[in-house]
């Protein structure tokens, strides 16, 4: 029975890494998602402060760097808030809901810098983020070419325990760091994944960063 359980886990989870894996190395299904809404503001260091229902007048030689927008998601429950300088693709694949990418970047280039928020169900025997490691090491193992995982801690993200891992992967035979914070809620796993070369991923780390401390549950 265990072993059963087991395997449930480990194809859950198998498909939110295909998931994380495809929206990060830019292959994605351009659509429009009336649901989801973009404001305009002014970019400010708290995101937390920002006013999302108040649009700010820009001019023409503003900066996009010094520009913020937030994605809202009301389906999901989940907002963002990330820079002029990045553009946002939604509905990617089903459970993949947003992918976050240098405004100058190639989405055929796999070697960009690139952040996903993915949600996922999970078996109620997924209780505890610490259950997550093993099945995605194991995945993670079989599925690309050179994992190496570089460290694992525990962390907060929106309020909520969260795990992060840090590891690296070759494509095309060039080393790829990648960052994935995830935490449980209401039977749902919630990831943001980011990555690229090692470059890409040192260039853009700062954003990162940014972006993912704005993240917020909404509902």
């Amino acid at each position: 029975m265990k072993k059963n359980k087991l395997l449930g886990v480990l194809i859950i989870l198998l498909c939110l890494v295909v998931l994380i894996g495809v929206a990060l190395f830019g292959i994605y299904i351009m659509s429009n998602e009336e649901d989801n809404i973009q404001t305009k503001t002014a970019f400010i260091e708290s995101p937390t402060a920002l006013p999302a229902t108040t649009p700010l007048q820009t001019t023409s030689a503003e900066i996009d760097s010094d520009v913020s927008y937030l994605y809202k998601n009301s389906k999901h429950g989940f907002s963002i808030q990330y820079k002029g300088d990045w553009k946002k693709h939604t509905n990617i694949l089903k459970n993949t809901n947003l992918l976050l990418l240098p405004k100058d970047s190639d989405p055929n280039d796999v070697s960009r810098a690139g952040l996903s928020v993915t949600i996922q169900e999970m078996p109620p025997e997924v209780e505890k983020v610490e259950q997550l490691l093993q099945g995605f090491n194991l995945i993670y193992n079989q599925m690309f070419y050179d994992y190496k995982l570089e460290s694992v801690s525990l962390t907060q993200l929106s309020g909520y325990e969260a795990q992060e891992m840090l590891f690296t992967i070759k494509i095309d035979n060039k080393k790829h760091r990648m960052i994935q914070t995830h935490f449980l809620k209401n039977g749902k796993i919630y990831a943001i994944s980011y990555g690229g070369v090692v470059s890409e991923y040192n260039l853009y780390y700062d954003d990162y960063e940014e972006m993912k401390n704005s993240f917020k549950i909404t509902k």
